[in-house]
């Protein structure tokens, strides 16, 4: 029964990873794009209850571990850049006046323009 659950939640996993692969802009494939983090995480415990069942009972599902393993790799490499182990794309300059600075924040606000007419 349990491997029957294990071999559930593997295929769920890896269609949940692979979904978001589909180029179409239909809602259910890009449901799943961006909880890349959430995903890694379920997938990393997914890995350890497989790595555990199959520990126990002495014997290796490979086709439970070989997908979910590609899975937490390709997530890893995706989420990589945006953490602080990454390189830093603009590096600091040393020496700067900061009444010389020019700083910009700047905000992406989806709205709604009904009366364009009036510009």
């Amino acid at each position: 029964m349990i491997k029957l659950v294990l071999a559930f939640l593997t295929f769920l996993y890896v269609l949940m990873t692979v979904l978001p692969l589909v180029r179409s802009d239909f809602w259910t494939f890009r449901l799943l794009e961006y909880p890349r983090l959430q995903k890694l995480v379920i997938g990393l415990i997914l890995l350890a209850v497989v790595l555990m069942n199959s520990i126990y009972f002495n014997n290796i599902v490979w086709w439970y571990l070989i997908p979910l393993i590609l899975c937490v790799v390709y997530l890893s490499v995706k989420i990589y850049p945006y953490t602080a182990l990454s390189p830093k794309e603009m590096k600091r300059i040393a020496g700067s006046e900061p009444s010389k600075e020019l700083k910009i924040f700047t905000a992406n606000v989806l709205q709604d323009n009904n009366q364009y007419s009036k510009c």
